[in-house]
């Protein structure tokens, strides 16, 4: 059974909070002696706004004059908040509705956090750009994977398991942005044209996880000691690849070298090589008393 994560264990906490008419020098000094980018707003105990330091820069910037104003005439108005029992990927979804990068936490009536889509970034991808172009759910409807128990029960010499999946144009984008490989072969159409490829093509790196998505799939649980590839030829941005990796030795202490390649829609391999890894046993699920 696959638990999800939710809110209350990513967020923020505790949410710093002050009242709507606090003035803008004591708003300053909060943001300025906590820990944190962001305070909400409050109104009695309902939240009403929240302020980040960026929001004061830009008052500050504007010249206006800040006598009498108070947080409640600079805050950025929340039009949500989530709840922290809620999963992540339902949060991220109403984050991404209201388009908003953060929103108070609520447990009933309380603001206990501050939930931010950096938050979420290392348990969904997804939400590491501004905003998907679709829900993630629907991808995942499009991937396929299958594991060929050779003598069961657990992992030996010549099983294989499969993972396929498309690598879209919001794969490109998102690998771009969390890795920082923003190398215009594969995201600048004009420049593309102009090189070998005459065309964008697929990451290498991310082409190549396919294949480490595929090894999550062997059981127990995986971790990856080495891999040693080959890229044969490039990879078509929303072309379906197939990772296939067969456990070829049994190096003992559970550890498994495995031959690993990729193949696009044409069977063409374009990937090729071998990876080590070391499979332990799952946890033990956690009991209660």
């Amino acid at each position: 059974m696959v638990v999800p994560i939710l809110v209350r264990e990513v967020m923020h906490a505790p949410a710093e909070t002050l009242a709507t008419n606090t003035p803008i020098t004591g708003v300053a000094e909060r943001l300025k002696a906590i820990d944190d980018n962001a305070v909400v707003v409050l109104r009695d105990s309902e939240p009403v706004g929240i302020i980040t330091r960026t929001d004061l820069v830009d008052v500050l910037a504007a010249g206006e004059n800040l006598e009498g104003q108070t947080a409640e005439s600079v805050m950025s108005q929340p039009s949500v908040t989530v709840s922290e029992s809620a999963p992540i990927r339902v949060a991220a979804a109403t984050l991404y509705e209201h388009d908003v990068d953060q929103a108070p936490v609520m447990e009933g009536e309380t603001v206990i956090g501050l939930l931010r889509t950096s938050d979420l970034a290392p348990y969904l991808p997804d939400c590491a750009m501004s905003r998907p172009e679709e829900p993630l759910e629907a991808e995942e409807r499009d991937w396929e994977s299958e594991y060929d128990d050779e003598a069961a029960p657990g992992v030996s010499v010549g099983d294989v398991v499969r993972f396929s999946k498309p690598i879209t144009e919001r794969d490109l984008k998102l690998f771009a942005e969390i890795s920082g490989d923003k190398n215009r072969l594969h995201l600048d159409e004009a420049f593309a044209e102009r090189t070998r490829f005459k065309r964008r093509i697929v990451h290498g790196a991310l082409a190549s996880s396919v294949i480490s998505a595929a090894l999550s799939k062997l059981p127990g649980l995986v971790i990856y000691l080495s891999q040693n590839v080959t890229y044969n030829a490039p990879v078509e941005i929303g072309e379906r690849v197939t990772a296939r990796c067969e456990v070829v030795a049994d190096l003992g202490h559970n550890r498994y070298r495995l031959a690993i390649e990729e193949l696009d829609e044409n069977d063409t391999e374009v990937i090729s090589g071998e990876a080590a890894v070391l499979i332990d046993p799952l946890p033990k699920p956690e009991t209660t008393s």
